[in-house]
């Protein structure tokens, strides 16, 4: 009887063909559960005889998705933000790929119409035609209309390769807009995501690997002012902004600070941007208008609620709104745990961090998810979700699996790397190429197309045509009648 013999194979992931534990760890992606599911996983365990791991995989098959994924972060020690981190790092690659693939075309286009151009300019100065020709008019509306079409092409392509340069900046990325009312949280949940801590000291920012690239945008025009011309308020104001603007050199987000800047503030990372903003009803206006543009482009909105006010009308209001528009919203209820004191042995108070009860925490989320699908007039969304958080909590128990998954912010991390795998972000990797192929098609058939230009260059050269058949028959015309004038004299006509 032949005996089955395990062959050692790679596993591919995350871009890679892992060999070993550590190069899965390393570039872990939601492509390890269809090889959960189809027993490649399993396969891979068996040749590589890693037996313990084998079980334990084994022992997670009965599971849904969502319970086997985390099972498996577990089996391989990857945590969900780590987990999130390599996603993003392989987005950004494949967004890099779809740059590096759409600029020598748009390189391209440009220089065709640059070619073009010029022998329009050369054919324009050379059109053979007399300055009392009925044609020349008609030669020159047309050369007009040609230099339109020319001009408004070459702006089309011009602001497609803006349209890129912006999407350099914050397009090309998984964009991630948060927005809620002040001492909601937004801040700690922003810097958790960045750096594993709700509020990172100088040497957890310094060691931080990938490091986050933090920004501010839209400086409110009175900040611009002298301080002759300002009042105490906006001097007060002023000085409060000019702190927020040293946001680049602390690289986080003030915790605890009220809404003091008059901009819009976040930072890269790898193939993630993330927007903190006060809302879109934002005190300064022009800071609100760019509020909205992000709201419009963003990916996901995540809208944070403080577990202290979490039925409060005006943000089940704003959350419904955007919910009705076709946004994908994540409302995250912050700040769900408690301060405990007991007295040990010696008398001494002793405080502890706990989470909310279970209990607790589910009639928030249930209660907040039932009022804002009343206000959507629904009887349930099946896009909405509401998480229960606590930063706090998390960041006291980064060491420890099961006290972290408590945390929820692990449930979140899942949400934002399921993301990097969504239909919605996978056709925003083709938009570069998709708004090229706009541009050329509209150059075709649109407003001022070839299409239109071939139109009436045909009918022009028809007339150019017919007018050199009408000055055949017109010479054709004269020398019959010159003939017949000076015909000699014959006897024969009398």
């Amino acid at each position: 009887m032949a005996i089955k013999k395990n062959i050692k194979f790679d596993l591919p992931i995350g871009g890679i063909r892992a060999k070993n534990m550590q190069e899965i760890r390393e570039h872990f992606t939601l492509e390890i559960l269809e090889y959960a599911r189809n027993g490649t996983l399993v396969k891979w365990l068996r040749s590589r005889k890693l037996e313990d791991e084998l079980t334990a995989v084994q022992a997670l098959s009965e599971l849904d998705d969502d319970a086997l994924f985390l099972g498996l972060c577990t089996v391989f020690s990857v945590s969900p933000r780590q987990n999130l981190l390599t996603a993003l790092a392989q987005l950004r690659g494949e967004f890099n790929a779809a740059k590096v693939d759409i600029k020598p075309r748009e390189k391209t286009l440009e220089r065709a119409l640059s070619e073009l151009a010029r022998s329009v300019s050369i054919a324009s100065n050379n059109s053979g035609l007399k300055e009392d020709n009925f044609l020349t008019q008609a030669v020159i509306n047309t050369n007009i209309k040609i230099a339109a079409s020319l001009a408004k092409w070459r702006e089309d392509v011009s602001r497609q390769q803006r349209n890129t340069e912006f999407r350099e900046q914050f397009g090309d990325s998984l964009l991630v807009y948060v927005y809620g009312k002040v001492k909601a949280g937004k801040s700690a949940i922003g810097n958790y995501v960045a750096y594993g801590h709700g509020d990172p000291n100088r040497s957890i920012i310094d060691a931080a690997e990938p490091t986050p690239e933090f920004f501010c945008e839209a400086i409110a025009e009175d900040a611009k002012k002298p301080e002759a011309e300002l009042t105490a308020a906006e001097l007060e104001e002023k000085r409060k902004l000019d702190a927020q603007r040293n946001l680049a050199e602390q690289r986080k987000f003030a915790v605890g600070a009220c809404e003091t800047t008059s901009f819009i503030q976040g930072f890269k990372l790898s193939g993630l941007t993330w927007i903190d903003s006060p809302g879109l009803h934002s005190r300064t206006e022009p800071k609100g208008q760019l509020a909205q543009d992000y709201v419009d482009a963003a990916d996901l909105i995540l809208y944070p609620i403080s577990s202290n006010q979490p039925g409060r009308a005006t943000d089940l209001e704003e959350i419904a709104d955007l919910l009705q528009k076709g946004k994908r919203v994540e409302v995250v209820i912050t700040r769900c745990d408690v301060t405990e004191v007991d007295k040990n042995d010696a008398g001494e108070l002793i405080y502890q961090l706990v989470m909310k009860s279970d209990s607790d925490r589910a009639m928030m989320s249930k209660y907040t998810y039932d009022q804002i699908v009343q206000l959507e007039k629904k009887q349930c969304n099946d896009q909405l979700e509401v998480l229960t958080v606590s930063v706090r909590y998390a960041e006291e128990h980064d060491n420890n699996a099961d006290e972290l998954e408590k945390s929820g912010m692990n449930a979140l991390f899942r949400k934002l790397t399921a993301l990097t795998q969504s239909e919605s972000v996978r056709l925003k990797k083709e938009t570069p190429l998709n708004n090229l192929r706009a541009v050329v098609n509209h150059i075709l058939t649109g407003d001022l197309s070839v299409k239109e230009l071939r139109d009436d260059l045909t009918l022009l050269e028809t007339a150019i045509e017919k007018s050199k058949l009408l000055r055949k028959i017109i010479a054709f015309e004269q020398i019959r009648s010159y003939a017949v004038a000076n015909k000699p004299y014959n006897g024969a006509d009398k």
